[in-house]
């Protein structure tokens, strides 16, 4: 799967329990279980494990947010208030919830089904948190290859076209920053969230031209520096383009 994956099959999700942005891949079976539980009703995890149990919202104990007991409290109080809210805010606000993954059997399980290792309980798949450059390797190497690659002695990529670090770096932080805005914006927006996403934008604009700068003086990267500079600066509109809430919405 991995290395059939396209640039568009790798995504920042919000599938941690923690709440911490964790960058995946479409097509996981993972993914699979979990929407087949969704299908029939039976969002959750049965959390076998318990150790993200974490969120003391609706459990001074601690609930795992990837829970069947913590999503059924959840998607109960989401259909009460179903007739508040038009489709696909209901359908947002239900995809938050039931989206969370359960790393804790997830993560592990990939050396489970390599060892041939019984797997208990409930079927979880195979969670994986590969990074996004992912996308450029098409084929399994040795370690020693990779070293070789590494160090610039070798080279084992068949793609091309892949985008500089740096450029990298910036379209995952842009997507962060349109995806939060889209995510929090269905729900409490605060005065202190404003200000992080201006903040955020801010930073980010200083950083594509410390980026522009860079590039427009140093000499490495001759040959990739004024396309390097092309997509910095629609990097920089498609900033410029990202609307953040101005009202606070209690």
């Amino acid at each position: 799967m991995l290395k059939n994956a396209k640039e568009d099959d790798f995504y920042l999700s919000h599938i941690s329990p923690l709440g911490i942005p964790f960058n995946t891949v479409k097509g996981t079976t993972n993914e699979f279980w979990k929407q087949k539980r969704i299908n029939e009703n039976k969002a959750g995890s049965s959390c076998p494990k318990g150790l993200l149990a974490l969120s003391k919202e609706l459990d001074d104990k601690g609930l795992c947010t990837a829970s069947k007991k913590y999503q059924d409290i959840k998607l109960n109080e989401l259909y009460q208030s179903q007739h508040l809210m038009g489709v696909t805010e209901f359908e947002k606000l239900k995809s938050n919830i039931t989206e969370k993954s359960c790393l804790c059997v997830g993560l592990v399980n990939a050396a489970y089904l390599e060892n041939d290792i019984k797997i208990k309980g409930q079927e979880q798949g195979v969670v994986i948190c590969p990074g996004p450059n992912l996308a450029y390797f098409k084929e399994e190497v040795s370690l020693s290859d990779m070293v070789k690659h590494i160090y610039g002695n070798a080279n084992v990529m068949t793609h091309v076209n892949r985008p500089h670090v740096f450029i990298k770096e910036l379209q995952l932080y842009i997507a962060y920053l349109k995806n939060d805005i889209n995510v929090v914006s269905i729900g409490i927006i605060t005065s202190g969230q404003i200000k992080k996403w201006n903040s955020f934008r801010n930073n980010l604009s200083a950083g594509i031209q410390y980026y522009m700068n860079l590039f427009a003086n140093t000499t490495h990267f001759k040959s990739d520096a004024l396309s390097i500079q092309k997509q910095l600066s629609q990097y920089q509109s498609d900033l410029n383009e990202i609307k953040i809430p101005e009202t606070v919405i209690a």
